[in-house]
């Protein structure tokens, strides 16, 4: 009896967090006679329930913070200067680092659909974590820490990377220069836009 309220605190508890738990299915626990979960002590931390075991964050809202100011959230986006596309804004040379064989920046312009939603995040996912390997001594060195005036956490080094190139966000880390895209956005908006990821 006591673990199906276990599991009932923890149904209510996701269904309050739908925003940022979306991937977990509901259960009727009655139908069971054995308890479903013997330690629910790791189960009930809500705060952590959509922490991706791979990069160690919340990727689904790292995901929609580097969408919304990459792109607005348009699928099909192509930059003004025709060198990077989709909700991420995928350039060439991402594709190339991911092993996206099949798309380029040209093939995407032309039709869209060889790079469908569920595919950019996916590209996503693999360049953040081909990131966070070339960048593992500058997280494991700043994660947590204030730098140059700035909170740096993970998600906010990889998604500067995302956005400007990894070897630039180590340049800010070490020197406190602050590179620029050619759009004029700087490195440290995504370290801002990702303090509290």
């Amino acid at each position: 009896m006591q673990s199906i309220k276990i599991i009932l605190l923890l149904i209510s508890t996701i269904s309050l967090n739908q925003t940022t738990c979306q991937n977990y299915e509901l259960i009727d626990v009655s139908k069971y006679d054995t308890p479903l979960v013997e330690d629910s002590t790791n189960y009930l931390d809500t705060g952590s329930c959509c922490i991706d075991p791979e990069l160690g964050f919340n990727f689904d809202k790292y995901a929609k913070v580097v969408e919304f100011k990459e792109s607005g959230g348009n699928p099909k986006a192509v930059s003004k200067s025709k060198l990077y596309v989709g909700l991420y804004q995928f350039g060439d040379i991402a594709f190339k680092e991911i092993g996206e064989k099949n798309v380029s920046v040209k093939k995407f312009i032309a039709d869209p659909s060889i790079f469908p939603k569920d595919a950019q995040l996916s590209a996503l996912k693999r360049l953040a974590c081909k990131n966070a390997k070339y960048l593992e001594t500058e997280i494991n060195r700043f994660d947590g820490k204030y730098v140059h005036g700035y909170k740096i956490t993970k998600a906010g080094i990889l998604a500067a990377a995302h956005h400007i190139g990894f070897k630039r966000v180590k340049t800010f880390l070490y020197t406190g220069k602050v590179a620029r895209d050619g759009s004029g956005v700087p490195v440290t908006t995504f370290l801002k836009k990702m303090a509290s990821i």
